[in-house]
């Protein structure tokens, strides 16, 4: 996974996130929403994130009805 790139994640809920990927250390992947990402990169800083294992995390799927957006 790179910086950057779309996910769908499972939160402790067992809902389904969209979220970006800010990073990935030892098996956690950082991640924030693509409007946190962004707003980021514009003033060059780091986004605001939270770390997911990487066994709840997985590519977005762009086509999915099931992945919630914020």
């Amino acid at each position: 996974m790179e910086p950057g790139q779309a996910v769908t994640v499972t939160n402790f809920d067992g809902k389904l996130l969209k979220r970006k990927v800010v990073e990935v250390i030892r098996g956690v992947v950082l991640i924030c929403k693509d409007e946190e990402y962004e707003q980021a990169k514009r003033s060059r800083s780091l986004p605001w994130c939270v770390g997911f294992r990487m066994e709840y995390v997985r590519e977005a799927e762009t086509h999915s009805s099931k992945v919630r957006p914020s």
